[in-house]
């Protein structure tokens, strides 16, 4: 009996108009993946590009390019800064509720210093542009 019915639920959700109250307009988000004050030599064609109005086709050559490169990140092994011990320890306690954690301990017993210090590093830096030159490759 209730397999009857399917068919006459269906017919008056696709033949009932709709009750729009008020349309929401959304526009589209951009999310920031470089900083500001940090330009990347990526960051930078790619802008210049935009600017002139180039083509896909020649966005898209420096994209490939840059993806053949050895600033490409493939795996995060062997980059300047270690990023897999502080994602190690991510998982590690993604469980726990973030008031439980103590990041500035974590950190510190991680690197060894203060993440202030840590995100100051050319080491970090190095790390930094080339995830974000990837992330948009």
């Amino acid at each position: 009996m209730a397999g009857t019915h399917q068919e006459y639920v269906f017919r008056f959700f696709t033949v009932r108009s709709g009750s729009l109250e008020a349309k929401v307009e959304r526009a589209p988000q951009r999310l920031l993946v470089y900083k500001p004050d940090r330009p990347t030599k990526l960051g930078i064609k790619l802008q210049q590009l935009r600017d002139a109005g180039a083509s896909q086709a020649e966005i898209q050559r420096v994209i490939v390019a840059y993806q053949a490169s050895q600033e490409h990140v493939k795996t995060l092994r062997g980059l300047p800064f270690d990023v897999i011990k502080g994602m190690d320890w991510l998982a590690e306690n993604s469980s726990k509720a973030v008031e439980d954690l103590d990041f500035p301990a974590a950190w510190q017993q991680l690197y060894g210093t203060t993440a202030k210090k840590i995100v100051a590093t050319a080491e970090y830096l190095v790390t930094l542009d080339r995830i974000s030159d990837t992330i948009v490759a």
